[in-house]
């Protein structure tokens, strides 16, 4: 370590410059651009009781998209995270997926396939140059799906969790973190695939229904952080501009024009 950029040694301790952070986790593959190393030995305490906060109510951060069918139904798609908007090694992940019909219609629809995509940016600052290298992995894909869902009867409908209820986030996802030149942050791309048969004799229509949420990647330790600004009234747009963002490759592309007034993701209190 280079003391005189980083910091000075006092006794047998070395203060650091810029660190006002939590410590990032370790990094690579990068090559020589960053890496981060760590080589530390420690003795952990662990408290003997932990105490959650239970409540039986906690706001959501949600995206909402609307889905259109050629001379057929309407209505629109909900994702929902409890805010903040927090992943977990090793847990699984808190979705809650919504459907609403925009009118009544007897007209009967089904999830054709479900898609949970996690996109990762790694800024890097060196002076006045910055470099965002961008990565995306696929964590759950479910395809040749064909459940009935919004009976006739139904105007809206909660998809079962059961889905992807047993996904757990993998350790192998580095957690998120700030510092004086590095910084890792996380989208996460629900997709959502109806499909619609319309009458006899009919072509079958698929509708691909994308959400975009700005989460944050934790590793289970326990720190003290401030979420003040993920508990905003403002929305929350997907980090990713518009060169790396995913490709619609269903068989008909929603117009979120047709329907006016979507946020892609908003703050609200869950009833």
């Amino acid at each position: 370590m280079d003391r005189e950029l980083f910091g000075k040694q006092k006794g047998d301790h070395i203060y650091h410059i810029g660190m006002s952070r939590v410590l990032p986790p370790s990094l690579a593959g990068l090559g020589i651009q960053a890496e981060i190393r760590y080589y530390i030995k420690v003795t952990v305490h662990r408290p003997s009781r932990f105490k959650g906060n239970k409540r039986s109510e906690r706001p959501e951060v949600y995206a909402r998209r609307p889905y259109i069918f050629r001379a057929g139904p309407r209505g629109e798609v909900y994702a929902r995270l409890p805010s903040p908007a927090v992943l977990t090694w090793d847990q699984n992940i808190p979705l809650r997926i919504i459907l609403r019909k925009s009118d009544e219609n007897e007209e009967q629809l089904y999830l054709a396939f479900l898609q949970l995509r996690l996109f990762d940016f790694t800024e890097i600052r060196a002076s006045d140059v910055v470099r965002v290298k961008t990565n995306a992995r696929t964590i759950l894909s479910l395809d040749g799906l064909a459940i009935p869902i919004l009976t006739p009867s139904e105007m809206d409908t909660m998809l079962d969790s059961s889905l992807w209820d047993r996904l757990l986030l993998p350790s192998t996802v580095e957690p998120s973190f700030e510092t004086c030149n590095l910084r890792r942050t996380y989208d996460l791309e629900v997709g959502v695939g109806l499909r619609y048969r319309g009458a006899q004799n009919a072509q079958a229509q698929t509708v691909f229904v994308p959400h975009q949420f700005q989460i944050w990647i934790f590793s289970g330790t326990d720190v003290s952080l401030s979420f003040g600004d993920a508990q905003s009234d403002s929305p929350l747009p997907p980090t990713y501009g518009s060169s790396s963002k995913p490709e619609n490759n269903a068989t008909e592309e929603v117009d979120p024009n047709e329907l006016s007034g979507y946020e892609d993701a908003a703050t609200s209190n869950a009833s």
